[in-house]
């Protein structure tokens, strides 16, 4: 049995680099609802599931950050395909850890996506269930990333400095393991450029 995998459900979550400071008394309600009646856990097409997943964790992130009182942020598809594509790595190299196995950091594999940005970071966390992996499954690593007990990770999820994020799942073919990487960024106010 590989290291990652348990026999119930797991959540562990890193953080990659330093935290920004939010203030001890934002209280975040980990019981927030967000809608997965429209997610089809019998989809014959696992590509459309894992989008369904991803959008469902882009929204739950945004309505913990809202409900902190926090600005949403807006989803860029290449900070998602970046997510994606570390989560799809950790699953099968066996792995989990923002360095990849080749090396290479969270910041290596934006540049490498030619993604510019002032600051970023990532947060990544897995589920392995015995049922199958589900919504309330990311819902349930979001929330402990979110947690009190998890005071540096929540102050990344939660920094008011961010300005977009990306969050890409990779799922095992028994769905039953799933990786999470949610990648923020912040971009300067203002970018001339001129030649």
């Amino acid at each position: 049995m590989r290291p990652w995998c348990l026999s119930a459900l797991s959540c562990v979550c890193f953080l990659l680099s330093g935290c920004v400071d939010i203030p001890a008394d934002i209280d975040i309600p980990l019981t927030i609802d967000t809608d997965v009646t429209g997610i089809d856990t019998g989809s014959s097409s696992p590509g459309a599931y894992i989008a369904q997943l991803e959008t469902h964790a882009q929204e739950k992130l945004n309505a913990l950050r809202l409900a902190a009182g926090v600005a949403s942020l807006p989803v860029t598809r290449s900070l998602g395909d970046v997510a994606r594509a570390h989560s799809l790595a950790m699953l099968t190299g066996g792995f989990f850890s923002h360095e990849d196995l080749q090396g290479r950091s969270p910041q290596d594999r934006l540049a490498a996506a030619r993604i510019s940005y002032d600051s970023a970071d990532e947060l990544i966390g897995f589920a392995n269930t015995q049922a199958g992996v589900s919504a309330s499954d990311v819902d349930a690593i979001l929330e402990e990333l979110a947690s009190q007990r998890r005071t540096e990770e929540r102050a990344i999820l939660m920094s008011p400095t961010w300005t977009e994020m990306g969050a890409g799942i990779a799922l095992s073919d028994s769905q039953r393991v799933l990786f999470l990487t949610i990648d923020l960024v912040e971009y300067p106010p203002r970018v001339i450029g001129v030649d």
